[in-house]
């Protein structure tokens, strides 16, 4: 629909130069219009830019990102209407200006309670629909909405339900009116297999029960990194509004005091605001841009065969290199381990550039302790036999006892032993309450100076989820990670104690048995 607009003034002057038949024609136009806008309240819709690529979308997920007054909600409650309205023109379609719908269909409205439901969904998709054609049952929480081929059926349910009530038969639309709880939505997920459709509209807002939540890596990472060709998003702020006026933008805006608010209210996009970020936004945005305009070099999987590492290219594999190891430069690796299990934790290695600091490869899965060590062992071989600094709480002790039977160039950290109050070597890296705070202290400089390329999205994907809690803990917020963020925080432990030094490059790695020389606080010494 097009609209022109046109002062009262210019209005009347127009107005003046037509004829008494022309200006009764005028009004009969006018009239018939407005009665088919009463008959048909749906067509009265005119959308922005950003809500017009949510209808346009033909995947099988689509989510509107939105900040507050985006319009969102609006163009979720013209989807479901849309959806349920037969065509005039079409019996027996739907009157949807993008899809081919045939009626009758049977569409839910899931809102986070019983509350937003009766009084935002329900009132907003009633208002839309022509009052001949449809019929309120009250106590089901059911719009019945009546065509020449059947009656279309508009379920109004709420997250606060138990799940056995998301039970029941093929669903052609399931819209979300924000975010449901993840068990909500699986039960959702499959009603629709065969056909049907998922629309979220919401504000990706955390609470501190649930942090982030799980639609930021369930859905946002996984559309960002094109990982899943079935999810669209699309992500609109108050500035993609046209209805909203500048003056009620700013006053929003002095309403908002910090940055992480803004760009979730205002712009719409994931940030915490559980916990504080220790990681600058500004600069992680422009490391995200860098990172999606640089593509890697490899992707696939590393083993260790003897002695030598193989690669094998892989689109689903492990590793993912950057920057192919030159043959003149040192690099450090940090190393986050896990116990392996399918659905916990991953175990990660981050492989960053000792002379630049910047990052060159990633490692990133679910492994046993014992295989992750070869694992390592040729990550660190295939980059001119790297420094391995490997984290040795929980199950690192055992990693790091296995790669020193078949390496050699290990991190050992100096401690004062309690027995002999004499200092001693410990194999590996400590993080504990006093560490950590120094490791992100020094990630955080690395970042807000820009001292090092971030390549991989998916580190900074984590990044962004990983706070200092409200018990003063670094951690990663409910339902994310953080082994990409710890692993690299360690590698940068690393240049932070032996930064980069020409004389060293030309030094042999290897002793008289064949094995890797160790380092101490970078002091060359023959592995004992």
């Amino acid at each position: 629909m097009i609209r022109t607009e046109y002062s009262r003034a210019k209005l009347k002057e127009k107005l003046s130069s037509f004829s008494s038949t022309r200006l009764r024609r005028l009004g009969i136009a006018i009239y018939s219009y407005w009665r088919y806008l009463k008959k048909y309240p749906v067509m009265n819709y005119q959308p922005h830019e950003k809500q017009i690529l949510f209808h346009e979308s033909n995947k099988p997920i689509v989510m509107f990102l939105g900040g507050n007054r985006s319009g969102k909600t609006f163009a979720l409650r013209q989807e479901v209407v849309w959806y349920v309205t037969e065509d005039p023109c079409r019996p027996g379609y739907a009157i949807h200006p993008y899809r081919e719908i045939k009626l009758p269909v049977k569409v839910w409205c899931v809102s986070p309670d019983f509350v937003q439901s009766k009084g935002v969904m329900q009132e907003m998709v009633k208002a839309a629909l022509n009052p001949s054609h449809f019929k309120e049952k009250v106590a089901d929480r059911i719009f019945e909405v009546f065509s020449s081929v059947g009656t279309s059926k508009i379920v109004f349910k709420s997250c606060d339900s138990q799940t056995d009530r998301f039970s029941g038969d093929k669903v052609d639309l399931i819209a979300f009116d924000e975010e449901p709880k993840h068990s909500v939505y699986k039960e959702c997920f499959l009603r629709t297999v065969g056909g049907g459709r998922i629309m979220f509209a919401m504000t990706p807002v955390e609470s501190i029960e649930r942090g982030i939540t799980w639609t930021y890596t369930e859905f946002y990472q996984v559309a960002m990194n094109k990982d899943n060709p079935d999810i669209d998003i699309i992500m609109a702020g108050i500035y993609d509004n046209p209805a909203i006026s500048r003056s009620e933008i700013a006053r929003i805006e002095r309403g908002l005091k910090t940055e992480e608010e803004r760009a979730v209210r205002l712009r719409g996009e994931y940030r915490t605001l559980v916990g504080t970020c220790p990681f600058p936004a500004e600069q992680l945005n422009e490391m995200d841009e860098e990172a999606k305009a640089s593509k890697p070099k490899f992707v696939g999987d590393l083993f260790l065969e003897g002695v030598e590492p193989v690669l094998y290219e892989n689109p689903m594999g492990n590793l993912v290199i950057h920057t192919v190891p030159a043959s003149d430069e040192q690099y450090y690796i940090g190393g986050d381990v896990a116990e392996g299990i399918q659905g916990g934790d991953y175990s990660c290695l981050q492989v960053i550039s000792k002379k630049t600091m910047d990052q060159a490869a990633v490692w990133h899965g679910h492994i046993d302790p014992d295989l992750f060590g070869d694992v390592a062992v040729a990550l660190a071989l295939l980059y001119n036999r790297a420094l391995l600094a490997i984290e040795k709480n929980n199950q690192g002790l055992a990693v790091l006892l296995a790669i020193k039977k078949k390496y050699g160039h290990i991190y050992y950290r100096r401690v004062e032993d309690k027995k002999t109050v004499q200092m001693t070597d410990r194999i590996g890296w400590l993080t504990d309450p006093k560490t950590k705070p120094r490791m992100i202290s020094f990630g955080r400089m690395v970042v807000r100076d820009r001292l090092g390329k971030i390549l991989d999205t998916k580190t900074i994907a984590e990044m962004r989820t990983f706070a200092q809690m409200k018990n003063q803990k670094y951690e990663a917020i409910h339902g994310c990670f953080d082994d990409r963020v710890i692993a690299l925080m360690i590698a940068y432990q690393m240049y932070r104690m032996m930064p980069y030094n020409d004389e060293l490059k030309s030094r042999s790695f290897y002793d008289n048995k064949g094995q890797l020389g160790s380092m101490g606080h970078g002091l060359w010494r023959q592995p004992r």
